[in-house]
This record gives C-alpha cells, structure tokens and sequence, in this order.
C-alpha cells in the first residue's frame, strides 16, 4: 500500500492497529482502579480516602473481576466490610493491609489464593470464611488482627504459611484441616487467648516459635507422628500445665519449653540425644525429671530456673552438663553423676540447693562458678583426676566444712573457696599456683597446709581467715619461710607421710582412678592373688591401716591386711587382693586402703574381673 495519500489521522489509526498490544494501563471505575489482561480485570487500587462497605463487583466494564492485586486495599481506613463476588480467583499480597475497619469479609467460593500480608493489621476484624478452594494460607496473612476470635480453615488446605496468625491477641480457637504436615514457624506466635488447638495426626514437624507466648494454653497433647519440635515452639506458654511428647519425637530445639511456669510433670521421650540448650529454662513448676538412656548432652541453661524441680536421673549416656544446666535449681538438694560425665559447664549448679557432690572420675577440670552460691553444700568429693579448679568454683558455700584436694592438683582459680566455712586445707604437692582471693573470706580456716614446694600465690589469698591461721609445710620443700610466708603467719616446717601403691612393683597406682583387671576366673574358684607394694614417699610414718572393699561385687574380692602396722620413710609393705567370683559376668568393685596420709585417705583401687561357667 502506498501510505502517501492516506489522510493523516486514518494513517495513525492504522499505524496504532498494526503495532499496539493490549493496555495495561490503569482505568478507574467508581472508587476502583484496574487493569485489563486478557479480557480479565484485575483490581489494583482503591480510594484511600472512601469510607463504609466495599463491594467487588462480578464485572467491570463489562468484563469478569477475577482477581485483587498485591495491596490494593491497603492502609484505606475506612473500609468497614467487604463482600465480593462469584468469578474471583486471586487476592493479591497486602491487598487488605492496615485497613483498620473492616469488620468483616465475604470471598466467593471461586477464590482459590490469597496473598501474604492480604488481611494483616485488620484490627476490627471479628471474622472471616476462607473459601473451600484455598489450599495455602500464606505467609502473615492475619497479622495482628486481634479482634478476630476464631478461624475454620477448610479442609483443602495442606499449607500454612510462617506467622499466619501473627499476634491475633484475641484468638481463643483454630480447627486446622487434617491434611496438615507441619506447624509452620511462629503461625500462633503471641497468640495470648488461645486456648483450644487440637493437632491433627498428619502433623510431623512442629517448627519453631510456633506457639511462642500463647499465655493461656493450658495443655497440650503432640500427635503420635511428629518427630521434630523446633526452638521456642512452646515459649512463655505460662499456663500449659502439662504436654504429652510422643516417643517419635527425636529431636527437640533450644527453648522450647521455656517459661513454661506452670508446666509440672514431662516424660521426655526416649529418642532423644541431646537436651537442647534452655528446653526447660524457668520451669518454675517442674518437680522432676527423668532423663532417658541414650542422651549424651543436657545443653547450657537446660534447667536454669526450675525451682521446685527436686529429683532429676542422668543416664550414664551422658558425658556433658553444660554450662548453667541446674543453676538457681534451689530445691534441688542432691543429684548423682554418672561415671560417663567428663565435662561441667560454667555456672552448672550455681545457687543450686545442693548438699553434697561427688565428682565423676573422667572430671579433669571443674569450670568457673560450676558450684557457687550453694549455701548447703556441705561435702564435695573431687575425682582424683582433677587438675584445675576454676574461678569461684565453690564461692560462697558457707556450709563446706572439709574438702579432700585431688593429687594432681595444678591450680586454684580467683576466689575459688571465698566465703566458705573451710576450716583446714591441704595443697597436694603438684599444686602450682593459686589465684586471687582464693580462700578470701574463710573466717573458720585455722591452717593450710602444702605437701610440695611453694606454688605462686596470688593476692588477698587467706585474707580474713581466722586470727590463729597459719601456714604449714613439708621439711625439706622448697619456697617457703618463717615466721611468716607471703605475708601470712608460719609455723615451720613439719613432718608428713606421703602413700605411693604400686601394682607391679615400679608402677604406681593413681587414687580412685586406676582400674586394675583380675582377668577371667571360672565361677565359685580362687583367681590368681595380686600382691600390692605400699611405699611411704613421706617425712614422716605412714600408718593406720585397713584393707576393706565395697561396690557392686565387693563379695567376689578377697584382701589380706597390710603385713605392717607402720611404715617409716623410704619403706615399704604389702597386701594381696584375690578375686573369687560368686557369678558369671563382669564383676566390679572398689578396695579401699585406709591410711594416715593428709590427702589420699583411704587409698581406692578400681578393681574388676570376668566370671564364667564351669
């Protein structure tokens, strides 16, 4: 075609024919805006300052409204209701955000999405029918829309989106679909009313925050199929009095019961490997616990604040209670350590209502803080393995009396025994150093006694002992002098017996330590006799002897008496130890060899042997 004669405005019409596509461009009818796409209107803006009712019509411009964009209605603070009509499909993300009149919303059953944020901030809103077709709730979609009281989400939803129902204050019920697999995270966070959730079957993942803070949850009963629970899932629920946790659960997150005030009983599942950091912190309620076979942590602050909490079993899979696990469990007064504990946190039983402690022997170091503020402990039982003891480890225990240091002893932390009611110590030889203020404060400690060499003493150390405490030593160690020693009253150098045992002769046994092996005995004979070699490494005599055994199997352990009644220094006597077993198995026990020696009385020797059949 020839375009030079064409009258100017048919050639732009023609033009405009051949090149344009559809327009996207927004139209206004009434108080809507829209766009068109193929032949479907799509509404994308309302009048922010329109008050009263909104209804979507079916059509515009004669066109079916099938679907509301993202924030279309948002922050418009006058809308009292909206009603739409049959033909939609889509409600875009925000749609009805921060509009804080609407009362209520009616959908079509058409609609089949709703967006994220879509009804957020709707703070008058009292209720709402999501229709049959949704199958997602996304992500937000109610936040903070607290007059909303109850929710029936249908059955055709499978998917609820994190924070669904974000700080809906006022919500005190929700039927959720039976198709459900997961409680997403935070979707009842700060749910303060509700009070009424039954957890269908098909939920297998409840993930974290999911209940956080709703105050007036009083029970809760977890479906047989769920096996994670995520962190804080249940934090601050204050009135949830109990929880059944079925046995699928294998794993459980920080926190997640935490605050949980009124929580009074728990049977923690037998899956379980590690208890997570804080699962139970401030479960002021909780009176005990039994932790079952096969957990290897209790994680830091496990415990921390669970006051009346009275009775708690570790299993001997447990080899770490980290830091702060029973910290202010004051009503906690006693509390046996499996053998298989190699590792206390800092803090683990600080202000706890402790009595008495006996260390593991896999204990080579006790942390900082691990016991202070225990006002009645009384007895400590150190494992002869520990090396260090770390600052104010047992600061403010005003009822310790008496502590036995362990033979390794390295070091004394800063404040390590201040303010106890110490009234002797002895520092075995290999001790080293002792920190600031370490025994600061003990107004009952009359002596101190070293067995080796003067170790660094840091300042402040007896400070404020009582005004006849003195410091002893071994004649012939090292570093000390008299009359006074580091600016504390001396008595001089004293003589003291030292024990060494040996097994072989040469090698020497380590107190409550060493295992010794009897090997496999047939059932009901006598096993081979163990001859063991005592020396006195002392200055002194070594005497006061007896041979006795207890344990598990102390009958199947035969002994003999030390064949002297003193030993002078640089001598040597012996005792036999048989094994006879009474059974077929391992059989253990422990023989003790009570003696006069100022650190290592009695003696233990860990002895074992295998019985078998004829």
């Amino acid at each position: 075609m020839n375009y030079k004669n064409v009258p100017p405005l048919l050639s732009a019409a023609i033009l405009a024919a051949c090149f344009s596509t559809p327009s996207l461009h927004a139209a206004t009818s009434g108080n809507f805006t829209y766009t068109v796409a193929a032949g479907e209107i799509t509404i994308t803006g309302y009048n922010s300052a329109a008050t009263g009712a909104v209804h979507i019509p079916a059509k515009i411009v004669g066109k079916p409204v099938t679907s509301i964009a993202s924030s279309a209605f948002a922050y418009n603070m006058g809308i009292t209701s909206v009603s739409m009509q049959p033909g939609m499909r889509s409600i875009g993300t925000a749609v009805f955000d921060h509009c804080y009149k609407i009362t209520s919303v009616t959908m079509p059953t058409s609609v089949t999405a709703i967006g994220d944020y879509a009804f957020a901030w709707c703070i008058a809103m009292t209720g709402i029918t999501i229709p049959s077709g949704v199958s997602v709730i996304s992500p937000h979609l109610f936040d903070y829309c607290s007059l909303l009281q109850s929710i029936a989400i249908p059955q055709t939803v499978n998917t609820i989106g994190d924070f669904a129902f974000n700080k809906c204050s006022g919500l005190r019920t929700a039927t959720l679909p039976a198709g459900l697999s997961t409680i997403s995270g935070s979707m009842f966070f700060g749910c303060t009313a509700l009070d009424n959730v039954t957890l269908p079957s098909s939920v297998a993942t409840i993930n974290s925050n999911a209940f956080y803070a709703c105050t007036s949850l009083s029970h809760m009963t977890i479906p047989s199929g769920v096996t994670s629970i995520g962190g804080s899932a249940f934090y601050n629920c204050n009135s949830m009095t109990s929880v059944t946790i079925p046995s699928s659960v294998t794993e459980i997150g920080d926190s997640a019961f935490s605050n949980c005030s009124s929580l009074g009983a728990v049977v923690i599942p037998p899956n379980l490997t590690v208890l997570s950091s804080q699962i139970f912190n401030e479960c002021a309620s909780l009176t005990n616990v039994v932790i079952p076979a096969g957990v290897t942590i209790i994680g830091g602050d496990a415990f921390n604040g669970c006051t009346q909490l009275a009775s708690v079993t570790i299993p001997s899979s447990v080899s770490l209670i980290d830091s702060e696990a029973f910290r202010y469990c004051t009503n906690l007064t006693s509390i046996s350590i499996p053998s298989s504990v190699n590792s206390i946190g800092a803090y683990a039983f600080e202000s706890s209502g402790l009595t008495h402690i006996t260390l593991p022997p896999a204990i080579t170091s006790i942390a900082v803080y691990a016991f202070s503020n225990c006002y009645d402990l009384a007895k400590v039982t150190i494992s002869a393995g520990v090396t260090d003891i770390g600052a104010a480890a047992f600061q403010n225990c005003t009822a310790l009396t008496t502590v036995t240091l362990p033979q390794h002893l390295a070091t004394v932390g800063d404040d390590a025994f201040q303010g106890s009611a110490l009234s002797a110590v002895t520092f075995p030889a290999g001790v080293s150093s002792l920190g600031y203020a370490a025994f600061q404060q003990c107004a009952d400690l009359t002596s101190a006694t070293f067995l080796g060499n003067a170790p660094a003493v840091a300042a402040a150390v007896f400070d404020n002992a009582d005004p006849t405490f003195k410091v002893h030593y071994i004649l012939g160690n090292t570093g000390f002098t008299s009359p006074t020693w580091q600016g504390y009253p001396s008595a001089g150098a004293v003589a003291k017996p030292e024990i060494d045992v040996q097994y072989p002769v040469g090698t020497s046994l380590v107190d409550g330590t060493t295992k010794k092996s009897f090997g496999t005995v047939t059932k009901g004979k006598n096993g081979f006799a163990k001859t063991f070699t005592i020396t006195n490494n002392g200055t002194d005599n070594l005497k006061g002897f007896a041979v006795s055994v207890n344990g598990t199997n102390a009958g199947d352990f035969l002994v003999t008496p030390v064949n002297k009644t003193s030993i002078t220094p640089g001598a040597t006597a012996t005792f036999k130890v048989t094994f006879k077993p009474t059974a077929t198995g391992t059989r253990n026990a422990t023989v003790h060899v009570t003696n006069n020696d100022a650190n290592e009385n009695p003696f233990d020797i860990l002895v074992t042997g295998m019985g078998v059949a004829p």
